[in-house]
């Protein structure tokens, strides 16, 4: 199988970061699903370049790179310079290219662990994140991955992602549900607006509340929202791996919360 590295770089790097703020790097989340539509494997937007590996050929890697080009054109704050596809030669490689996408936001400083960086693949790969056309498929080209030596990459030892039970998720409260909905489908904190991914959003913290016992009026408070929005959120029912999307998030971010207050993210390993 045929499997590319893409290294795309600003035209001038050092001048202006591409994404200078995080609502510039989630709309650069949508319009590179959009634009790969569910053909990644990896992925990490960084400051100054972004990395992306397909199971596709050299010349459709260089189509890919158009594509993205072309997608992000009108949200980077300097152009990006067309990146020259390097194919991966074999498994070991692509293994090397797990640890070493993933702990870019590392190598590079990005604000944060490396685990919850906006710009990191990991949440995709955890299924803790749900971007339309983000939905990786490394573990088909390297189907011995594991949850656990994913998060052990970016120092989250001993885990295997699980979505937060009902216990948990009513201790989080409405408002921190409210956080992690935003993240999980890639949107503004605030879920404002009524594209399909802040409305999924918006649902998706009205029904978990219900379920795990949530009072109305926290989750009222949390999400600015009348009684009678609140009721039509209810409606109709989003499956459960959708709801299990953000309840894995819950557990991620409360997992980095311990791995910070136990170690700061300046301790881990470079």
């Amino acid at each position: 199988m045929d499997i590319c590295h893409l290294t795309l770089t600003a035209e001038r790097p050092g001048r202006l970061p591409l994404f200078p703020d995080a609502p510039r790097y989630l709309e650069a989340l949508r319009r590179l699903g959009a634009a790969c539509k569910g053909c990644l494997a990896l992925f990490a937007l960084l400051a100054e370049h972004l990395h992306l590996v397909a199971p596709i050929t050299r010349a459709a890697g260089g189509r890919m790179s158009q594509a993205v080009i072309s997608a992000l054109h009108s949200v980077v704050a300097t152009p990006l310079a067309s990146g020259y596809p390097t194919m991966v030669e074999s498994r070991d490689h692509l293994r090397h290219l797990l640890r070493y996408i993933l702990r870019q936001p590392i190598k590079h400083h990005m604000p944060g662990h490396p685990a919850l960086w906006i710009g990191s693949c990991l949440p995709d790969l955890l299924g803790a994140r749900m971007i339309d056309g983000l939905s990786l498929c490394v573990k088909r080209v390297l189907p011995d991955t594991t949850d656990g030596q994913a998060l052990a990459i970016v120092g989250l030892s001993g885990h295997q992602l699980v979505a937060a039970d009902r216990q948990t998720l009513r201790a989080v409260g409405a408002h921190r549900l409210r956080l992690a909905a935003a993240a999980a489908f890639g949107v503004d904190p605030e879920l404002a607006g009524n594209d399909r991914a802040p409305v999924m959003a918006r649902r998706a913290v009205v029904q978990i509340a219900q379920r795990v016992g949530i009072h109305s009026a926290e989750v009222i408070a949390a999400l600015g929202r009348s009684r009678r929005t609140l009721w039509r959120l209810r409606r109709p029912a989003l499956e459960d791996a959708v709801l299990k999307v953000v309840a894995r998030r819950v557990t991620l971010e409360n997992w980095v919360q311990q791995a910070l207050a136990a170690a700061p993210v300046t301790q881990l390993p470079r």
